[in-house]
């Protein structure tokens, strides 16, 4: 953020409650009016995704096999009403390739 000019003490890093090793397992679509109102507090105008993967909530062969999870994705974004940047990166020591596999997420983020 420092490095393009940016106002680092507006950045709003969310946490989940509890520790690591019991990661909550809702998808972004879901919780969408809780983000909404952290956005809403902070008067934030951007939104930033790391990563797609963890956002969902999902195993990553759902991930990869539901074609309606981009549009559901990009959904739950469209709704807060600012704009949005996502990572979409597969796992560490996972192969080259389009992203999860699926055409649909390429489609789903032509869209945005």
């Amino acid at each position: 953020m420092s490095g393009l000019g940016g106002d680092r003490s507006r950045v709003v890093i969310p946490r989940t409650a509890g520790p690591r090793s019991e990661p909550r397992r809702a998808s972004l679509w879901d919780i969408i009016p809780a983000i909404g109102a952290v956005v809403k507090a902070a008067g934030a105008d951007l939104l930033l995704v790391d990563s797609i993967l963890a956002a969902v909530g999902l195993g990553e062969d759902r991930l990869k096999a539901d074609p309606s999870v981009p549009f559901q994705y990009v959904a739950g974004l469209e709704e807060l009403g600012i704009r949005s940047l996502s990572f979409g990166h597969p796992p560490k020591g996972q192969p080259e390739g389009d992203p999860f596999g699926s055409f649909a997420w390429l489609a789903a983020m032509r869209l945005t």
